[in-house]
């Protein structure tokens, strides 16, 4: 059995690693009073599922692994379309104020529009992504804010941009310290 994750967030998710989300990215901006930069329309979807759904599923795909063999593919997603431009309000709401949007070109290869269908790892795995997106974004705001955060640095090879950025308003990427 394989386990499909769609677009994972939660806490602890780096704003400076290239291989971070949207998510991470745009809410420690939008913490820092910083621009969002949206490229194209904003109009893409993404299928966003919290961090603590994604280990019920692994939990519950490891428990029946032990019962029986399975094959197949399950997502592990909400089933629900979020736009960029969507989420960029639902931040907005969550800080209290609305940011500078900005906008640039579409990005090459970037896939216009990702939704998953739950319905097979629900019936086979007895688990659904549950956590609604203002919820766990204010888990991640909360804790790009939070002291926990003042034990981590920044990565400034990451993404030099941001890093500076995020520094000059005194708060920090948060990336764990090696």
């Amino acid at each position: 059995m394989g386990l499909r994750f769609f677009n994972v967030y939660g806490p602890r998710q780096s704003p400076s690693s290239p291989y971070s989300g949207v998510i991470s990215v745009l809410a420690a901006r939008i913490v820092a009073g910083q621009p969002l930069t949206i490229h194209g329309d904003g109009m893409q979807t993404r299928d966003f599922v919290y961090v603590a759904d994604v280990v019920s599923h692994l939990h519950a795909a490891m428990s029946l692994l032990h019962h029986a063999q399975l094959g197949g593919v399950l997502n592990v997603c909400t089933g629900r379309a979020t736009s960029i431009r969507g989420l960029s309000e639902v931040l907005a709401r969550a800080v209290g104020h609305t940011p500078e949007i900005v906008t640039s070109p579409a990005r090459a290869g970037d896939i216009r529009h990702s939704l998953g269908d739950p319905s097979a790892a629900t019936a086979l795995l007895g688990v659904r992504a549950t956590t609604q997106l203002e919820e766990g974004l204010a888990a991640i705001l909360q804790w790009i804010g939070d002291e926990s955060c003042a034990g981590m640095t920044c990565a400034p090879e990451s993404n030099p941009g941001l890093v500076g950025e995020l520094a000059s308003s005194g708060r920090s990427g948060c990336q764990e310290s090696a």
